[in-house]
């Protein structure tokens, strides 16, 4: 076969390829990026640390709700008003008693509320025990044991002031914890962090005392 009958078999097959509608095959691929919507509605669910104490009582509020909820209506005392719309909150009950908790998780599709009756118990605050407390952190210090013994007798004096009911004598002694502290830490014996703790929750013992 010379030059040009090969070429007039070349052409001849190439006309009927293109006669019989076949196409280069080959492959492709699209990928889309994004967010997969749910295709539920919420399930709501919540869980809190801690559910009981003293007031003012700090609680953790952690969503356990499924089906992907994108928003988040939180009602601590279920009142009616929103308190917070994070997924994970936290809040301050002030006020002695027992609250029900409301949470509503909405997504594309729709919403659901979960509500915990008599869920969070908040007692009235106790000066004796967090007098009994402040001792246990005093005894942690790392200070000279007759630092802390200068620390803890007011403070045991005042446990046994507020058991006989004499409020004054254990504001006194309150008062006296306050200026041993600050003799402590002039004698930089503790931190000044410490220090301001324990004055802080000093004056708040004395404010329980004389409510």
């Amino acid at each position: 076969m010379n030059v040009i009958s090969t070429l007039v078999a070349f052409l001849l097959f190439s006309a009927m390829i293109q006669g019989s509608g076949a196409a280069v095959t080959g492959s492709d691929s699209v990928t889309i990026t994004g967010y997969i919507l749910p295709h539920t509605a919420p399930v709501a669910d919540f869980t809190a640390t801690p559910t009981t104490g003293t007031a003012p009582l700090t609680v953790q509020f952690t969503d356990l709700s499924t089906n992907s909820p994108t928003g988040w209506q939180w009602d601590f005392d279920n009142n009616g008003i929103i308190d917070s719309t994070v997924k994970n909150p936290s809040y301050i009950y002030m006020n002695p008693g027992t609250y029900a908790v409301s949470l509503k998780a909405t997504n594309a599709i729709g919403s659901d509320t979960e509500i915990k009756t008599g869920y969070i118990m908040v007692t009235s605050p106790n000066p004796s025990q967090r007098i009994a407390s402040l001792k246990v952190y005093v005894n942690g210090l790392s200070s000279p044991k007759w630092s802390k013994w200068l620390l803890t007798t007011p403070l045991t004096n005042a446990e046994k002031q507020l058991q006989k009911g004499n409020e004054n004598p254990a504001v006194n002694q309150m008062r006296l914890f306050i200026n041993n502290v600050r003799m402590v830490r002039w004698l930089r014996l503790i931190s000044q962090g410490e220090a301001n703790y324990m004055i802080a929750e000093a004056n708040a013992i004395i404010a329980l005392i004389q409510a």
